[in-house]
């Protein structure tokens, strides 16, 4: 498993959807929810900038809590939930996955 930080790991991820797409060929995109709303904004998303993409949704599961608190907690939180898939078997692990994940931001962390 490849470790990343933030935007090195999405650039990296960018790089290889890039040359996929400009091989001529299709993105594979699984996202890691079945909730309508998210699958479908990142369809719409990949779809407008990549054209051909076709993405689906597999619930994948987290330990965080329910409403995370912190830009550390929605990241892990995240990435649980890939993890969780390819952990199961639901996905391989070069497939690419997006998981979109809500938290609450602390504006004021010592408070």
């Amino acid at each position: 498993m490849v470790e990343c930080l933030e935007s090195y790991c999405l650039n990296l991820e960018l790089k290889f959807l890039l040359v996929s797409v400009e091989s001529g060929g299709e993105l594979d995109i699984v996202v890691t929810s079945n909730k309508e709303v998210k699958v479908a904004a990142v369809r719409d998303a990949f779809q407008e900038v990549f054209g051909l993409a076709v993405v689906v949704g597999e619930a994948g599961q987290s330990n965080i809590a329910p409403q995370p608190v912190g830009y550390a907690a929605g990241l892990k939180g995240a990435q649980e939930r890939i993890d969780s898939l390819r952990r199961t078997g639901a996905i391989h692990e070069k497939q690419t996955a997006v998981s979109v994940e809500n938290f609450i931001a602390e504006l004021l962390p010592d408070k």
